[in-house]
C-alpha cells in the first residue's frame, strides 16, 4: 500500500477531489505489539471498546486486548457468540447496548460481519474505529459504506471509513484457507465490477474515474499474481492479497460508494444472501458467492458480446414483472420496491443507452473475448484454496441461480450492469438459459 495514498485528499485528473480519510494501512509479520504507539500517533485516545465474536477473539481479540491493556489503555470488550451473525438491527443493538457508556474508540477484530458493524456504530455514535483483520476475506476493511440487513433486505448506508487497517501476518496466514478463497472471490469480482462500471458510462453517462478504476485493476491484477501460492499460505500471497482487499477499499472510499467495486456479481450475491436468509438456511463466505457469481457474469457479457447486436426482444415489464419479483424476492420484496420501484420499467432514453452501447460493441466484445480464459483461471485458483466453483458447491439450485441472475439487477437499481442491459434488452432470459445448461 503507498503511504502517500493515505490521509490526505488527492486532487484528480477527472475533475473531482477524492479524499482518503484512513492514516494507516499496516500489513506484515509481528506488528499488534505496535497497535498502542500506532493508536497515539493517529490521534486514536481515551477508552477502547474492543468487538469480536467467539472466533476471531480467539484469532487475535484475546492477544489485542492483553496488548492494549498492557499499555495502560482502559479497554471493554464485547463478545458477539453464534454461529450465524450478521451486521443486521439485532447485532446492531446488541454492539450499541453493551458498549454503553460510549467509548471513545471502538476496535474491531474480524473481518466482514465485525467490521460493518463496528463501522455502523461508529458512524451512529459520532466516535472513530480501527480494524484488526483476522483473515484475508473480503475487501470492505477500509470501506467508508456498511451494508446492512433490515427487514430481510440488505441496504447499503453511509458509514465511517476505518482510521487504521491492521493485517498482522502470523494471524493471517493461520486463517482458514476457504476464507482467503472468498477473498481471492471477492477480488476476481473487480474484473465485472470494472467493466459494469465502464458499461454504465458509455451508455448514460455516468461518472467514471480512469484513477480509481485503475487502483481497482491494480487490486486485481496483484491478487491474480498471487493466487497459486495461496494454499501453501505463504506470508507473501497472504500480504499480497491482504494488500490488494485493503486498496479495493481505498478506492471505494476515494469514490465514496461501492460502484468500482460492486457490479452484477455483488448483486447476484446479496440476492442469494437474502434467499438464504428467508430459508433460515446458514450462508456461506459473502466472497465465495461473488466468486462464483462472478464466473457468472463474466460467462453473460461473452454471451451477450459474441456476434453483432441482438434484435430488441420482449422485456418483462407491468404486473407481470412485480409478481415475478414478489415470488423471487419472497419477504423482502418490500425492500427491493422500497430501493429500486422506479426502475421496473424501461428508461424513457433506453433507445439512446442502446445506441451508445452498439456504438462501442466492437471495444466490448474485445473486452469479453478475453472471459474465458479469466474464468479458467479464476476456477483452477478458488478450487487450489478450497473454495466453491459452481453453484452446486455452496448448495444453490438450478432454480435459485435462475432468479438470482434475472432478478438481481433490482439490487441497486440506478446502478446498470451487464444483467440491466441484457434484460432491457430483451434477452438476458435466454442468455441465463444457456448459462444454466453449461453449469447444472
Amino acid at each position: 500500500m503507498d503511504a502517500n495514498l493515505l490521509g490526505r485528499v488527492h486532487h484528480c485528473q477527472c475533475g473531482r477531489d477524492h479524499a482518503v480519510l484512513t492514516k494507516r494501512v499496516e500489513i506484515g509479520r509481528h506488528i499488534l505489539p505496535e497497535l498502542p504507539q500506532w493508536m497515539l500517533q493517529d490521534g486514536l485516545t481515551g477508552d477502547v471498546f474492543l468487538v469480536a465474536d467467539e472466533r476471531t477473539w480467539e484469532a487475535a481479540g484475546r492477544q489485542v486486548y492483553q496488548i492494549l491493556t498492557g499499555a495502560g489503555r482502559n479497554v471493554r470488550y464485547h463478545i458477539l457468540r453464534g454461529e450465524e451473525l450478521h451486521a443486521d438491527s439485532r447485532c446492531i443493538g446488541e454492539v450499541m447496548v453493551a458498549m454503553e457508556p460510549v467509548a471513545d474508540v471502538i476496535v474491531a477484530v474480524g473481518t466482514g460481519t465485525i467490521n460493518d458493524l463496528s463501522r455502523f456504530c461508529a458512524h451512529r455514535l459520532g466516535i472513530p474505529y480501527l480494524i484488526v483483520a483476522t483473515a484475508p476475506s473480503m475487501d470492505g476493511f477500509a470501506s467508508s459504506v456498511t451494508p446492512v440487513i433490515r427487514d430481510h433486505f440488505k441496504i447499503t448506508y453511509p458509514g465511517i471509513h476505518p482510521t487504521q487497517v491492521i493485517g498482522d501476518l502470523e494471524v493471517l496466514c493461520q486463517s482458514p484457507l476457504p476464507m482467503m478463497a472468498a477473498g481471492f472471490g471477492d477480488i476476481l469480482g473487480k474484473r465485472v465490477a470494472l467493466v459494469d462500471w465502464a458499461l454504465g458510462q458509455t451508455m448514460t453517462g455516468e461518472f467514471y474515474c480512469p484513477t480509481i478504476a485503475g487502483m481497482m485493476e491494480e487490486a486485481l491484477q496483484a491478487c491474480l499474481a498471487v493466487a497459486p501460492q495461496l494454499p501453501s499460505r505463504s506470508p507473501e500471497a497472504v500480504g499480497g492479497l491482504m494488500n490488494a482487499l485493503a486498496l479495493s477499499g481505498i478506492a471505494m472510499q476515494m469514490m465514496g460508494n461501492s460502484r468500482p467495486a460492486s457490479g452484477a456479481e455483488h448483486h447476484i450475491s446479496h440476492f442469494l444472501e437474502m434467499r438464504d436468509m428467508a430459508r433460515g438456511r446458514p450462508s456461506t463466505y459473502h466472497g465465495d458467492k461473488v466468486g462464483v457469481a462472478s464466473l457468472l457474469a463474466l460467462r453473460v457479457y461473452e454471451k451477450f458480446f459474441a456476434g453483432n447486436p441482438p434484435a430488441q426482444g420482449k422485456v418483462l415489464a407491468g404486473e407481470e414483472l412485480v409478481a415475478a419479483l414478489q415470488k423471487a424476492y419472497g419477504p423482502a420484496f418490500d425492500g427491493i420496491m422500497q430501493e429500486s420501484g422506479s426502475y421496473l420499467n424501461l428508461p424513457s432514453d433506453w433507445e439512446d443507452w442502446k445506441a451508445h452501447v452498439i456504438e462501442n460493441w466492437a471495444r466490448y466484445q474485445k473486452t469479453a473475448a478475453a472471459f474465458p480464459a479469466l474464468r479458467a483461471a479464476g476456477a483452477q485458483a478458488l478450487r487450489a484454496a478450497h473454495g466453491p466453483v459452481t453453484p452446486q458447491d455452496m448448495g444453490y439450485s438450478r432454480g435459485d441461480i435462475a432468479d438470482a441472475m434475472r432478478y438481481a439487477r433490482f439490487i441497486r437499481g440506478g446502478r446498470p450492469t451487464i444483467l440491466t442491459v441484457a434484460a432491457q434488452w430483451g434477452c438476458l432470459d435466454g442468455i441465463v438459459e444457456e448459462i444454466l445448461d453449461e453449469v447444472f
